[in-house]
């Protein structure tokens, strides 16, 4: 992000949604060459609805909570998707989130606060409400990939990514960027967005939806390392402990919370 020449986050979110939809249809046509068009028909319309829905929900709402409260306070509130999931999974799937998973949702919750704090502050209530819709809609995405777990889920998530470019250009208009700043967001599609969308829309068929939430706090503990070795930035002392705490929930629940953890009762087809 601070590489490039552009200063207009709503731009960046435009542009590089449209490079994750294509990245991930590119992905599918690799994957089922001239069936592609079939796997999109295959889905549900209330799995592409909540799917999709939820991801373009959340994307957007994540841009606009920038706009209105520091980048800390947006993360420390979005990391509370692992509770919005345990209390969505229950509600729609019927899965039990096992006492050792909730501790785990609250280490980690304290790890991104740990990291972030001295960078809390400032802000408005509206942005602090829009992250708390992050947080919802990660969630919602995440049980919904779980819940349609019979089919795959990606077309939707590609559906969501081409919507979300096409809602976001009409309203906000599509600005010129510059060849670097288009090649730069292109990259940050595929590595920062489609790759890891793809293959978490893979792992959640398999992981209780609240497991999948959790584990993706760690990107809290991999942005400081990137920063680090992209531009040179050194870790503080808070990102180290609270990337441990972090990483000490994420083992708890894996090793320890899964064992005990009910599977999914409901999906699609029940």
């Amino acid at each position: 992000m601070r590489s490039l020449q552009t200063t207009d986050g709503v731009a960046i979110a435009i542009y590089r949604a449209f490079f994750a939809a294509l990245s991930l249809f590119i992905a599918l046509l690799l994957r089922y060459r001239g069936q592609v068009f079939q796997r999109f028909r295959a889905m549900e319309p209330l799995g592409t609805l909540l799917c999709g829905g939820f991801f373009a929900s959340a994307s957007t709402l994540y841009i606009t909570s920038l706009a209105n409260a520091p980048v800390a306070n947006v993360s420390c509130v979005a990391a509370t998707s692992p509770l919005f999931a345990a209390i969505l999974a229950w509600l729609l799937l019927r899965e039990r989130t096992s006492m050792v998973v909730w501790l785990a949702a609250l280490i980690a919750l304290a790890g991104v606060y740990v990291t972030m704090r001295d960078e809390l502050g400032g802000g408005s209530w509206v942005g602090t409400a829009m992250a708390l819709g992050v947080a919802f809609c990660f969630a919602g995405q995440s049980v919904s990939l779980r819940w349609f777990r019979n089919v795959d889920m990606v077309p939707a998530i590609c559906i969501g990514a081409a919507v979300m470019t096409i809602v976001l250009a009409l309203i906000h208009g599509l600005p010129a960027l510059s060849h670097h700043d288009l090649l730069l967001i292109g990259a940050m599609a595929v590595v920062q967005l489609a790759l890891p969308l793809y293959l978490f829309a893979v792992g959640a068929r398999y992981v209780p939806a609240v497991l999948a939430t959790l584990i993706n706090l760690l990107d809290v503990l991999f942005n400081p390392f990137w920063t680090w070795l992209g531009v040179g930035e050194q870790p503080t002392v808070n990102a180290a402990i609270g990337g441990g705490l972090i990483v000490g929930a994420v083992f708890l629940a894996v090793v320890y919370g899964s064992r005990n953890a009910r599977p999914g009762l409901r999906t699609a087809a029940s």
